[in-house]
């Protein structure tokens, strides 16, 4: 119990920090809540393409009528499209060869050539070519003329579909819950690791260090309640997230996914209190354990997709963040975001990932074991 009201005393004491750490969460987690419309219905949208048409058939126009309707054509020199297509200017080059028409319509298969820069903009005129192609051949295989090809190509074309996303969230809640979540990582590492470091390193001390050896509390009790006043500050810090989620992103949290959200920042807290019994096992001087934790919680919340999107990381970078363990938390809360379906069998992925936040939790823990045993023994 004494130890209990030492490690109590000593969080009093650095009350602003957790306060501050709080604030930066408050601040920047319900302003990344916010972001992302509401989607009931979709639309497609009209990428910006250039087409190059070499063929002046029938069926070559009836193509580029096509994507008039679903694209927007830019005429741009050629020598001046790799550059276009490198400032995104335009999506794709789209380049049909010579003799098209004449080739589908005798059953000869021939290719479209598309030049692109790697965009989502770029696979929808993919598919879009597709649909195109697909028809236009499983027509031509019915020996047609020239003129019954393009008009029934034409109708096929013209035929559109209503689509509404049957889903009981909204892209927005999903959206807001994500980042809320994902943020939290970061308040949630600073606010654990920092402050049970900071605790923990005033326990090191040399002077109290040597009195807690040589008092009548066994070492396996003192450990004991060091791990439990860790574990309920951690566990509290735990459940004011989740207190600021329901005010936040009530509607995500109390849905199917929200358990998930909610278990997901639960092995983190986990991990964090691990990660931070480890380090301050090796951490004795208070005036580093700032700069240290600081660079480790930024650094991972940079590298892993916490302050920037996943979409925007380099392969490089992305192969190092699966070395570290908020990847995984964010891999988790990114899935709930796209998921289509919570299905046991659909679930692989949340499973796999909780496997791996637990089992960095183990490693750092019993990291903090042996550096300690072996402090202990110096010490001694």
């Amino acid at each position: 119990m004494i130890v209990c009201k030492a490690f109590l005393s000593v969080i009093k004491n650095n009350i602003v920090m957790i306060i501050i750490y709080s604030a930066i969460f408050l601040i920047f987690g319900i302003a990344n809540s916010q972001i992302g419309d509401s989607v009931s219905s979709f639309e497609n949208s009209k990428p910006p393409i250039c087409l190059d048409c070499n063929d002046d058939s029938a069926i070559s126009k009836c193509l580029k009528e096509y994507l008039e309707n679903n694209a927007e054509i830019k005429d741009v020199p050629e020598k001046d499209r790799d550059d276009a297509l490198f400032y995104k200017e335009i999506s794709c080059v789209v380049m049909i060869p010579e003799n098209y028409g004449k080739d589908a319509e005798e059953g000869k298969r021939p290719e479209i050539q598309i030049k692109t820069a790697g965009n989502y903009n770029a696979e929808f005129v993919k598919l879009m070519l597709g649909r195109f192609t697909r028809v236009l051949f499983a027509y031509a295989d019915t020996s047609v003329t020239e003129h019954e090809l393009v008009n029934a190509v034409s109708s096929a074309m013209e035929s559109t579909v209503n689509v509404e996303i049957a889903n009981d969230l909204d892209e927005k809640t999903l959206i807001a819950a994500t980042n809320f979540f994902n943020f939290a990582a970061y308040s949630m590492m600073a606010c654990i690791v920092f402050i049970i470091c900071l605790v923990l390193s005033s326990f090191n001390e040399r002077m109290i260090r040597s009195r807690t050896i040589v008092s009548s509390m066994p070492r396996s009790r003192y450990n004991f309640y060091i791990l439990i006043s860790s574990g309920i500050y951690s566990l509290v810090i735990w459940l004011a997230l989740v207190l600021i989620s329901l005010f936040v992103v009530r509607k995500g949290v109390m849905s199917d996914r929200g358990i998930y959200y909610i278990a997901n920042a639960f092995l983190y807290m986990l991990m964090s209190l691990s990660m931070a019994f480890m380090l301050s096992t090796f951490l004795r001087q208070k005036n580093a354990i700032s700069g240290i934790v600081n660079v480790i919680t930024l650094g991972c919340s940079f590298l892993c997709g916490i302050f920037v999107p996943e979409e925007y990381l380099s392969d490089v970078v992305k192969t190092i963040a699966h070395a570290l363990p908020p990847y995984w938390y964010v891999q988790t809360n990114e899935w709930l975001r796209r998921a289509e379906s919570l299905a046991p069998s659909a679930m692989t992925p949340v499973w796999i990932n909780y496997s791996v936040l637990f089992g960095f939790a183990v490693l750092f823990f019993a990291a903090g074991l042996v550096i300690s045993a072996k402090k202990s023994r110096i010490d001694a």
